[in-house]
């Protein structure tokens, strides 16, 4: 490919990214951000629950980083490794595996004092 090809590439993506982002932001606001304007959908809510943990920011990039390699490692020897299987679309879901696996590696360890629980709220029993 081209330089030019690959340059226009690239900033017909951003284009569209920074539209998408416009159209989907003009009706944006606090309320909307926090709750999802109510409308968020039940499995992007199952996986808010795995995420309320406090993670390590400095270790961030790294799994970011060392997640992608590890899926391209994967790709190269996993023909050998399964018998003449080569994995595709499947690094899509291994590679969120290794980056979710690789971010509880670096969770914040909390003092039992500061922890909290789901159960903010108690009700007196009368």
């Amino acid at each position: 490919m081209s330089p030019a090809v690959i340059s226009i590439t690239i900033v017909a993506y951003f284009i569209i990214l920074f539209t998408i982002s416009y159209i989907a932001g003009r009706k944006a606001d606090n309320e909307g951000f926090f709750v999802g304007n109510r409308k968020s959908a039940w499995y992007v809510v199952a996986f808010g629950i795995f995420t309320k943990k406090q993670v390590y920011d400095k270790y961030i990039p790294l799994v970011a980083i060392a997640s992608p390699i590890l899926c391209y490692i994967l790709q190269r020897i996993g023909e050998a490794w399964l018998n003449g299987y080569q994995i595709s679309y499947e690094l899509l879901i291994i590679n969120a595996l290794f980056t979710f696996l690789g971010l509880c590696l670096f969770i914040k360890r909390q003092d039992k004092e500061t922890s909290y629980t789901t159960h903010t709220t108690k009700q007196k029993v009368k």
